[in-house]
Parts: structure tokens; C-alpha cells; sequence
């Protein structure tokens, strides 16, 4: 009978969705590398800017403190904000 011809056809089968597959996973991959990259670069530029806003914002509240007479006890870069820890800086 002819079950030689199916089982080559099956198998070329396989083989092309396997490599359609291969292709389609490495398009993935190299999308998803872009994409990571990117994030990393916008959660570089989020922490500068919070970094610039909180040294702005922390000049401004030290000259108000030292007309009022008034010291700062103690600074810190995070806090705990419902029970998640913040990067304050």
C-alpha cells in the first residue's frame, strides 16, 4: 500500500512547521531582546529623573528648614508604603 508516501509526507510536514517554528522563535527572541533593552533604558531615564526631582525637591526643603531653625534628622532613600518597599531616591 502506499503508508510509505504518507509517513514521507507527515515527516516533511513536521519538518517544515518545526522549522516555521524555528524561525518564528528566533523573530521572538530578537523582539523580546529589543524590547528588554528598551525597558532597561526607560527605567534608567524613571530613575534619573526621580533622582534630579528628589536632589530639586530636597534643596528646596533644606533652605525652608534652615530659615525655620529647624535640622533634618535623618534621610533615607526608601520606605516601606503599604507594605511595599519605595525607592525614594
Amino acid at each position: 500500500m502506499g503508508g510509505g508516501g504518507d509517513s514521507r509526507r507527515w515527516e516533511e510536514q513536521k519538518r517544515l512547521e518545526a522549522s516555521s517554528r524555528g524561525r518564528s522563535l528566533e523573530d521572538y527572541e530578537s523582539r523580546w531582546d529589543e524590547a528588554s533593552r528598551r525597558f532597561a533604558q526607560i527605567e534608567e531615564v524613571q530613575r534619573a529623573s526621580a533622582e534630579a526631582l528628589s536632589r530639586y525637591v530636597w534643596d528646596d526643603l533644606k533652605e525652608e528648614i534652615k530659615i525655620r531653625g529647624e535640622a533634618v534628622l535623618r534621610r533615607t532613600r526608601n520606605a516601606n508604603v503599604d507594605n511595599v518597599d519605595r525607592s525614594l531616591g
